[in-house]
């Protein structure tokens, strides 16, 4: 088949799809408007552009109605806007479409949100059609940095993991000193070598309790929670275990 009979065909059916949303959720639904936006699309592909815009309008006033004027539906619908209007040669336009669409998706996902480099993308090359070379440069450049801060940040599922992990690593080792000072207490009845150590591994328990602590990442939101007591609990097992390992050989210094 023949790539204009398809798109012709699908066209048919989106056509169809956006009659049955306004006969079962009435002419001002967001189904509707998804539906209208749907067959825009289709119809900017075949070259019909003010058919398009049409129904981008259309989309964009009963999103509007619904969300009040802050949702990602009204991004789409701007977004779709920018791009008619960019295809119809009405760049200042498509700018202001897109610049809007900017505005909306920051402040509903804020400015670090991966989405925002696709308007910021969709921005730059208007721009730089409109000979503003810089501002376009710029555009692109923070949409690069959006892009690479989202590969280097894990999803949210994959922090909770990482956020479990750490405290579980820090509850391990806060336990570890109590647990090496018991048995150092034994081993100092044991002998000095044992007492030696005993005192030398509750140092490094310590030691290794207040590290992990201190490099608690704050993305992990345990900041004050964790690093803090962390460091502190760590100080003082570490301080102990030294005194133990240098009583050790210093007889009277034990208690």
């Amino acid at each position: 088949m023949a790539l204009g009979e398809d798109v012709t065909v699908r066209k048919s059916r989106l056509e169809e799809e956006l009659r049955r949303a306004e006969e079962d959720f009435g002419l001002n639904h967001p189904n509707v408007a998804t539906a209208a936006c749907k067959l825009g699309n289709v119809l900017r592909e075949l070259g019909d552009l003010r058919g398009a815009k049409a129904l981008y309008e259309r989309a964009l006033r009963i999103d509007e109605a619904v969300s009040g004027g802050e949702s990602m539906n009204v991004v789409r619908d701007l977004s779709n806007l920018g791009g008619a209007a960019a295809d119809l040669g009405d760049l200042h336009r498509a700018k202001a479409y897109y610049e809007r669409a900017l505005d909306i998706n920051t402040a509903v996902c804020g400015s670090w949100d991966v989405s925002i480099a696709v308007r910021l993308d969709n921005l730059a090359r208007v721009l730089k059609e409109l000979g503003h070379v810089d501002a376009a440069r710029d555009a692109s450049e923070r949409a690069q940095r959006i892009r690479s801060k989202a590969k280097t940040t894990p999803p949210d599922s994959l922090a909770v993991e990482t956020k479990g992990v750490a405290v579980g690593w820090w509850i391990a080792l806060a336990s570890l000193p109590l647990l090496l000072a018991v048995g150092s207490y034994v081993a100092f009845e044991m002998g000095t070598l044992s007492y030696f150590l005993g005192g030398l591994a509750l140092a490094i328990g310590g030691a290794l309790l207040a590290i992990l602590s201190a490099a608690m990442n704050d993305q992990w939101e345990l900041y004050g929670v964790v690093q803090v007591p962390g460091v502190i609990l760590g100080v003082f097992p570490t301080a102990a275990g030294v005194w133990m390992a240098v009583a050790a050989f210093v007889p009277w210094a034990r208690p």
